[in-house]
């Protein structure tokens, strides 16, 4: 969608998952979304993760598979108000399933906050669009 200008834009996803997300399994994810050469993927610790994922309001929560309990109703009033942008995976040994935010952050080339996209999957043009505006 983005055509020649995807090579202007830096692609970072952030781990949800570092005690499932391997290099096999991340090296997996990007390829089966053809980003192997297009999106870089951060991993490492849960203290390490926690800090970005705090900073940039990912909510992240955690329910073991097959489990009755909901893990909607555990989500944070934040995450409830970006329902939309909600994410779900399970591991592949589906031990456990993870919800999370995926909030999308377009900054620009100075390192300024240019625009927050939480509902990207309904919408993709709007966020081509804005990313056009960025580069």
């Amino acid at each position: 969608m983005l055509g020649e200008d995807t090579e202007k834009v830096e692609f970072i996803a952030v781990s949800v998952d570092p005690d499932g997300d391997t290099p096999e399994s991340t090296y997996d994810f990007l390829r089966n979304l053809g980003m192997l050469d297009v999106m870089s993927f951060l991993t490492g610790s849960h203290d390490d993760l926690s800090k970005i994922w705090n900073e940039y309001h990912i909510a992240v929560v955690t329910q073991p598979a097959g489990s009755s309990e909901s893990a909607l109703d555990k989500l944070t009033g934040e995450l409830v108000s970006v329902a939309n942008g909600i994410q779900t995976s399970e591991t592949s040994a589906q031990k456990y399933l993870k919800m999370h935010s995926a909030p999308v952050y377009l900054i620009d080339q100075h390192g300024k906050l240019r625009s927050i996209i939480t509902d990207f999957t309904s919408n993709p043009e709007r966020l081509v669009h804005d990313v056009k505006l960025v580069i």
